[in-house]
């Protein structure tokens, strides 16, 4: 009996060790699994960084790409709103397109911006010239636009500066145009009116005259989206938003 009792013994001992030499294997074995993963990881991460691209580790090896790389403030592709008008490039490249948030340099974010009496506002551009703060009302076609408000209507230069040196960002159904200064103005996206007086893309589209004639057919105007800013020729019949500038010296002698 007692010879019995300690096979019995030997045996659950013996069956202890074997346990415990499987677990150890079964864990260098993931460890192993791991470091061949993490090997993976960082060879396909050196090519991607080789590349310039990006590359982002799975979450299982418990690494988070935002600890990796930084946030990219991608520029958005400058197309032409698809409104159903003709669009032709300017006479000079850089007047054809521009790209939504730009700045000459980095703008301050806390500058209070201050409306003059007429309620234009001073957003520190080369030419001097002020941008009223709000759009004229309702929608209107070239030829009325240019009879009713004159040179207080911006020109094609006036819009590719205001394009060129100024931030443009998105803020729901409009663009908030941030000048060098830090003083800014906001552009709503009030839409179009066709041929037929219907009204479209409301809150999504902003169309705005220029003072700027390519023929009896044709006017300049700026057209936006929530990622596209275009400079282009439609009809002069078609109703568009108007927002009012005093000219500065730099555009006040060329007639457009």
């Amino acid at each position: 009996m007692k010879h019995e009792k300690i096979l019995y013994a030997l045996v659950i001992l013996n069956l202890i060790i074997s346990v415990a030499a499987l677990l150890n294997s079964l864990q260098a074995i993931h460890r192993n699994m791991q470091q061949e993963e993490l090997l993976q990881a960082i060879n396909a991460f050196d090519v991607h960084q080789a590349a310039g691209e990006e590359f982002v580790f799975g979450q299982d090896r418990g690494l988070v790409a935002e600890n990796l790389y930084p946030e990219t403030d991608e520029q958005p592709a400058i197309e032409q709103p698809a409104d159903n008008n003709t669009a032709v490039a300017p006479s000079q490249p850089e007047a054809t397109k521009t790209e939504a948030k730009k700045p000459e340099a980095k703008k301050p974010e806390t500058v209070q911006t201050i409306v003059d009496e007429d309620g234009y506002v001073d957003l520190g551009l080369p030419s001097g010239a002020r941008w009223k703060a709000q759009n004229e009302e309702g929608l209107v076609t070239f030829d009325a636009a240019r009879k009713k408000y004159g040179h207080h209507l911006p020109s094609l230069k006036h819009w590719d500066e205001l394009t060129k040196y100024c931030k443009w960002e998105w803020a729901e159904n409009g663009y908030r145009v941030i000048g060098p200064n830090g003083q800014s103005i906001f552009m709503p996206a009030a839409g179009y009116r066709n041929f037929s007086g219907q009204i479209g893309k409301v809150g999504v589209f902003g169309n705005y005259w220029s003072s700027t004639s390519k023929n009896k057919e044709e006017a300049w105007r700026l057209g936006f989206e929530p990622d596209k800013i275009s400079l282009a020729t439609n009809s002069r019949n078609y109703g568009r938003s108007v927002r009012l500038i005093k000219r500065g010296s730099l555009f006040k002698e060329i007639r457009d």
